[in-house]
């Protein structure tokens, strides 16, 4: 960083006062050397010492610019990381084009559509290949692209992946999670289909949602997570998972957790990048609790 002139000045001052060498001076004629120790801010030695500390400071400006230019032009061409791919995939502009640098010409937040994202290595006709997970964001929901968006970020990632780097960008509806569970429950807050009894809302479907809503975008399902954020829920003193499956949208249910078959699978990582809960095929046994 370049220092303040000021700082220069001073520098080269005591430099002065404490260098020997500058004895020599007493070989300049008296009329030559009348001004060279004079102690006078505007003395003529004292001007040039203030043009040379300009003359550095401009120097070390020049550096400084130079310095950010060369970090931007680093930044800028380093080796392309699955972050690197993430953050362009969030930084997708729908409607608009990117010009001859790859970049827009105007950042426009209002129409990055794209608010979740991941990306992942995968293996695509027998090559490698980067799979990128999108959604959008719907007043805190997450959502799919339309067909129209996924074309157009489609041909966006496309333009700005490297050369010989193929990407596959897929935006599905949610996974979806079936469960069973016996839920033990306090009759003074709860009533026996898991309503608050002060404000009607269902608190263990509430919980189950918000577990899941709160998983990182292509995160994994962590059941015990799951039934710790049951145990927290209001008026629920003790949930038993017995039974927990998952699929993707189109796929057909795997078991993750059987009580009755012994299936014990502690995570899930759902292929869509989100999941969702299934409450049609959802049982929940609410069983009062009695001490």
């Amino acid at each position: 960083m370049a220092r303040t002139i000021n700082e220069i000045q001073t520098e080269i001052l005591n430099a002065k006062a404490s260098a020997q060498e500058l004895d020599a001076l007493s070989i300049l004629t008296q009329a030559e050397s009348s001004g060279v120790d004079s102690g006078s801010k505007v003395s003529e030695w004292r001007s040039w010492v203030w043009v040379v500390a300009v003359a550095i400071w401009t120097l070390e400006k020049l550096f400084d610019v130079f310095k950010i230019e060369i970090e931007e032009r680093i930044a800028a061409t380093h080796v392309h990381t699955r972050r690197w791919y993430r953050e362009k995939a969030l930084a997708y502009q729908y409607g608009d084009t990117l010009n001859e640098s790859d970049v827009y010409d105007v950042i426009d937040t209002d129409k990055q559509i794209v608010k979740y994202a991941s990306v992942r290595k995968i293996i695509l006709s027998g090559h490698g290949a980067l799979r990128v997970k999108v959604c959008k964001d719907n007043n805190g929901d997450l959502e799919v692209l339309t067909q129209t968006e996924l074309d157009g970020f489609t041909d966006y990632m496309n333009q700005i992946t490297d050369a010989g780097t193929m990407v596959m960008p897929t935006s599905t509806p949610a996974d979806q999670l079936k469960l069973e569970l016996d839920i033990y429950y306090n009759r003074q807050l709860i009533d026996n289909t898991g309503a608050d009894i002060e404000t009607g809302e269902n608190v263990v479907l509430n919980a189950i949602k918000s577990y899941l809503k709160q998983m990182d975008f292509d995160g994994r399902l962590i059941l015990t997570k799951l039934v710790d954020a049951l145990q927290e829920a209001k008026g629920v003193e003790l949930p038993v998972l017995k039974y927990a499956a998952a699929r993707t949208d189109t796929g057909t249910y795997e078991d993750l957790f059987n009580m009755t078959t012994g299936v014990r699978e502690e995570f899930y990582n759902p292929d869509a990048g989100w999941l969702q809960l299934d409450e049609a095929n959802t049982v929940i046994n609410y069983i009062p609790y009695d001490e």
